[in-house]
């Protein structure tokens, strides 16, 4: 029977950990506004559509198919609103607010760029050796809440599981139930909160 030393075994664990980060695991960075509000979301979006555009595909599919795969995956997140994401023109989604996704965009684009004028935003068509991706809950043409992410691919580009992953995990921070500055989380409860 062959003894495995402590020091032996962390550093397999360490090559194991360093391993899973560079083969794909996705990486985000979010912020909300102070126009943010969950309630808010939830009061526009329960039993409605929400209307999401799609700008860039970096898959070998047609644009539809990669809409669906973004609202798909956008939906498998069980927390929020009962809301149909659409790619499609919806009478029934509220003419305010929309999501925008942007796959592989310009390196400089902001949140509120993105929300004020999303047709005329191109995302890179293709697969790239890293993927990455900016999301903005929008009210008019500003962004009320933002989240980039990344996942890096290989030279056939980012699988397809690494961005399904991404974008549940970009949904989820779209949407926190509580604001980053919120006094209420800090344990505020004072006349000046």
């Amino acid at each position: 029977m062959r003894h495995i030393s402590w020091r032996h075994l962390s550093g397999l664990l360490l090559a194991g950990v360093v391993t899973a980060c560079a083969s794909g695991s996705p990486r985000t960075l979010s912020e909300q506004y102070f126009t943010y509000d969950y309630g808010d979301f939830f009061r526009v979006a329960d039993g409605r559509d929400t209307q999401v555009i799609v700008r860039g595909n970096p898959f070998a599919m047609s644009q539809s198919d990669m809409d669906q795969l973004v609202t798909s995956n956008m939906a498998a997140m069980p927390r929020g609103p009962k809301t149909n994401y659409t790619t499609a023109k919806s009478t029934n989604a509220h003419p305010d607010y929309e999501v925008v996704w942007l796959f592989n965009g310009p390196r400089t684009m902001q949140p509120n760029e993105l929300c004020n004028n999303p047709q005329a935003v191109n995302g890179q068509t293709g697969p790239a050796a890293q993927l990455r991706v900016l999301a903005a809950f929008c009210r008019y043409d500003k962004a009320n809440s933002w989240v980039e992410g990344w996942v890096d691919g290989g030279p056939q580009g980012v699988p397809r599981e690494g961005v399904t992953t991404l974008v549940q995990q970009m949904t989820r921070e779209l949407f926190p139930t509580v604001q980053k500055n919120d006094p209420q989380k800090d344990g505020c409860r004072g006349p000046l909160c």
